[in-house]
């Protein structure tokens, strides 16, 4: 029953926000002077080390003056407006005619106007009313607030997108919805690594931008909140899981354990992913639990990445497969404002199954591939 399993996802949604990490930390005011990716690549183009280490640090110098110039004229701008709690006015059009016809809703503050698929402003709802509810379910939904925070991310993935609303979005694209359901009803996926509320499958999500995601039930970043669930709160609700279905003789008791993973393509992010997948798959071996993540990459192969070997290479694979990029297609990074949401995908994609040694005795990967492959097709 549908119904059901969206009641399940909330309600382990529900689970995972009473665990989840709060608050931001700011990067340091050097960060930069320190960031290997951009050594590497500068290095390639010819530079030095020396040479790149001066750049660096330049870039980081400028960058955070550029930093603070932006937030002491944005707080000028704010109270020139009226303050931090200028209203968010709200109104719905339609774009299109007949069948390529379109409900969206413009949302504006100070001036400053977004446009959002009125379906997906729905979804917004929904996220923000998981993430207020308490204990019980209830709710006093305060629409004034959650329009606030509907503008707040609009804004912020406009920004990183390349400031248009309908531009870039490279980076925050998804599997298509029939992807996630065949992870979810084969192997109990329910929870996505990377993702954003406004490009999110599940409830459950960890996502980039905590201070403005947060709201809408974001567990934070998958190095720091998302990794902290798994070490933590859920490794020992599984712990109890199993002691408890010992002591019963049977029965299963549905715990977080097998989870999405579709970064964005770039390779020094890639790389710090793998390396965490393949600490947490080694605490969860060691404890004899079940884990499993479903890796989404471009094909890169060996000579190209060392990211990808690295995944090719983990003792905790159980099966890599490579789909053709004629033969399958990802939702739009800007599907929340984009006519057409769905794309063919631009390069061949890898995916690696990754499992503990309990992941393999529960799920068998080799069911899933025709299964999985045929849901990526592309729409």
């Amino acid at each position: 029953d549908d119904d059901d399993d969206d009641d399940d996802d909330v309600a382990l949604a529900h689970k995972a926000k009473r665990f989840k990490a709060t608050g931001s930390r700011a990067p340091p005011s050097a960060a930069g002077w320190h960031d290997p990716a951009l050594r590497r690549k500068l290095v390639a183009t010819g530079a030095d080390e020396r040479t790149a280490a001066k750049i660096l640090k330049k870039l980081a110098l400028a960058a955070n003056k550029q930093r603070e110039s932006v937030r002491a004229s944005t707080n000028a701008f704010v109270a020139s407006r009226g303050g931090g709690d200028a209203p968010v006015k709200m109104e719905s059009f339609t774009v299109g005619e007949g069948s390529r016809e379109r409900k969206k809703c413009k949302l504006t503050c100070s001036g400053v106007a977004l446009e959002v698929h009125e379906g997906h402003l729905h979804k917004l709802r929904l996220l923000w009313a998981i993430s207020h509810a308490n204990e019980d379910g209830e709710l006093q939904f305060d629409e004034s607030v959650f329009r606030r925070d509907a503008f707040c991310i609009l804004c912020r993935y406009a920004a990183m997108q390349g400031g248009g609303q309908t531009a870039g979005g490279g980076f925050q694209a998804a599997l298509y919805p029939q992807a996630f359901c065949v992870l979810k009803e084969r192997f109990g996926v329910f929870c996505e690594c990377f993702a954003s509320p406004l490009n999110c499958h599940f409830p459950c999500f960890a996502s980039a931008c905590q201070d403005v995601d947060r709201a809408f039930g974001s567990l934070g970043s998958f190095f720091d909140g998302f990794s902290k669930l798994v070490m933590g709160p859920w490794m020992d609700a599984q712990r109890r899981a199993v002691v408890k279905k010992r002591a019963d003789g049977g029965g299963v008791i549905r715990v977080p354990h097998s989870f999405e993973c579709n970064p964005p393509f770039e390779e020094a992010m890639v790389r710090a992913m793998a390396d965490q997948l393949e600490r947490l798959l080694r605490a969860y071996e060691a404890s004899r639990l079940v884990l499993q993540f479903f890796v989404f990459i471009p094909a890169w192969g060996e000579e190209k990445s060392d990211a990808w070997s690295r995944l090719n290479g983990s003792a905790f694979l159980s099966k890599n497969v490579t789909v053709p990029a004629v033969l399958h297609g990802y939702t739009e990074g800007s599907q929340h404002t984009k006519h057409h949401q769905r794309a063919v995908a631009s390069h061949d994609t890898s995916i690696f199954m990754l499992q503990t040694k309990r992941a393999r005795e529960m799920y068998v990967v080799d069911e899933l591939t025709e299964e999985l492959l045929t849901a990526m097709r592309p729409k």
